[in-house]
């Protein structure tokens, strides 16, 4: 399954649009939607104010922010030529304190969605899945939806992402490089992309040791649908197969995230 990306992050360079990271979403660019790749993303995190966390947020304040998120994600994947009104599997993405993750879960799956993965500690990572077109009209009213649904359970709605259909209903072609989820050696993969991580710090003056101790925290988790590469409450949520190279932008692009944050605090770490 592949798709322009333009998260939510999460809106990036791949071809998969989507608005999809935990706590998640991105301040990035909308990536070219011409660019093959099988990833989905979160909506554009950059719509929220950077140390703001969603569900301290007003409920009109959060419902705002998500349908302006959706909006953009709508016209960016018009602007790459998909045929929105054709539904194809949205992924949604939350993150909900572990003793309410059953019941939104329950209430999700009552509303027809479908839960593909849940993890995390404290707080549940939850990715949930339904088909719908992703027209401005239905991407409002899904986005409607699961902002009142999460709501109830003081959960934050990180976004959603979906598969780019072409105006011939095809789907964009996987990357060169694709693995099966069961060929990808997750532990090396993970110590790559903390390397990477770290060096994108490090090109940005960042103390190595520094780096490198913040470059730990990266987690790389390979689904038997979804994939994703994380950095505290950002995560990437793409639909396999599974891809080095963007994994590799992943990480570099979370590394970017950490620098634009350093940047922007009073006492910067470096």
């Amino acid at each position: 399954m592949v798709a322009p990306k333009v998260p939510v992050g999460t809106e990036r360079d791949h071809a998969q649009i989507a608005s999809w990271p935990f706590g998640i979403q991105r301040g990035h660019s909308a990536p070219d939607p011409t660019t093959p790749t099988s990833r989905r993303t979160p909506c554009n995190t950059s719509l929220l104010e950077r140390g703001t966390r969603p569900s301290l947020m007003p409920m009109g304040d959060r419902l705002t922010e998500r349908l302006q998120a959706t909006a953009e994600l709508v016209n960016q994947l018009e602007r790459s030529g998909d045929d929105v009104t054709t539904p194809r599997p949205v992924d949604h993405f939350v993150t909900v304190s572990r003793r309410r993750a059953d019941a939104l879960c329950a209430d999700l799956e009552a509303l027809g969605f479908r839960i593909d993965h849940r993890s995390g500690l404290l707080r549940a990572n939850i990715e949930f899945t339904r088909e719908n077109a992703v027209d401005a009209e239905t991407a409002a009213a899904f986005t409607r939806e699961i902002v009142g649904v999460v709501e109830r359970h003081g959960a934050d709605y990180d976004g959603w992402g979906a598969m780019s259909l072409p105006g011939d209903g095809e789907l964009v072609g996987e990357p060169e490089d694709a693995m099966a989820p069961g060929d990808v050696p997750v532990e090396a993969e993970q110590d790559r992309l903390r390397e990477v991580f770290a060096e994108r710090l490090i090109a940005d003056d960042c103390p190595p040791d520094l780096a490198r101790h913040l470059g730990r925290s990266l987690k790389l988790e390979v689904g038997r649908e979804v994939w994703n590469v994380s950095h505290g409450r950002t995560v990437s949520g793409i639909s396999v197969p599974y891809s080095p190279s963007q994994a590799t932008q992943e990480a570099e692009e979370l590394a970017d995230d950490v620098i634009d944050d350093n940047s922007r605090r009073r006492k910067p770490q470096w």
